[in-house]
């Protein structure tokens, strides 16, 4: 092991930044595996997560996005009094209670997440309306082996433990495409308005007109 001094943390946080695990520096969100979307009301839900959290609507729009295939939602506020980067992602591992009352709803876990490059990630996890488990790493708490800092597959190894990679596997995605969820086009849905079912299905295709949630 490298000895826990400065030029190894810095080395380390370099490999944390090398990874190769999105184009963002730091984000979060909530994340959950869906069917379809009918029944559930994400803006109504989000309107009232919010009145619980304190927080205004006003100008927060709720970003949407899917893995078609394995049908992986992530939806994360922006906007408004939501703040972006660091401060957003640091926002989201504070403010759970969509992941708490999505998985009420809709009858599955739901996971909170966040993740700021080269400092930390965390995944916190509901069901049933209630925290049922969670971890947080601090990168800078990681002790990597020599091979781990100059090998990309030896650091992959080590990877694989962590929480959004573990995650990323009960979902069948590999963590590059879990966390790249954060970067597509999506569908933002203004909270103020209502919003169609069958825009929110688009993406996810297949999802059956019939299936009614929660």
């Amino acid at each position: 092991m490298f000895p826990g001094h400065d030029g190894y943390k810095a080395a380390a946080l370099r490999r944390w930044e090398s990874s190769g695990d999105s184009g963002l520096d730091a984000h979060g969100g909530y994340l959950v595996r869906v069917e379809s979307f009918r029944g559930l009301d994400i803006a109504g839900l989000a309107r009232a997560c919010l009145a619980l959290e304190g927080v205004s609507p006003r100008g927060v729009c709720l970003h949407v996005t899917a893995h078609p295939k394995r049908k992986v939602v992530r939806l994360a506020f922006r906007g408004g009094a939501i703040p972006s980067g660091i401060a957003g992602a640091q926002w989201h591992a504070e403010h759970q209670q969509l992941a708490a009352m999505l998985s009420l709803r809709c009858g599955a876990a739901v996971q909170a997440y966040s993740l700021v490059s080269g400092a930390f990630e965390q995944v916190v996890t509901y069901g049933d309306g209630r925290k049922v488990g969670g971890e947080r790493l601090e990168y800078a708490d990681v002790e990597l082996s020599e091979e781990a800092m100059l090998d990309d597959e030896a650091f992959a190894r080590v990877q694989r433990s962590w929480p959004l990679s573990h995650l990323a596997h009960v979902f069948g995605l590999t963590r590059e495409l879990l966390i790249s969820l954060a970067t597509l086009r999506g569908l933002s849905i203004t909270l103020e308005d209502e919003v169609a079912v069958d825009d929110l299905d688009a993406l996810l295709p297949g999802a059956a007109p019939h299936l009614r949630m929660g």
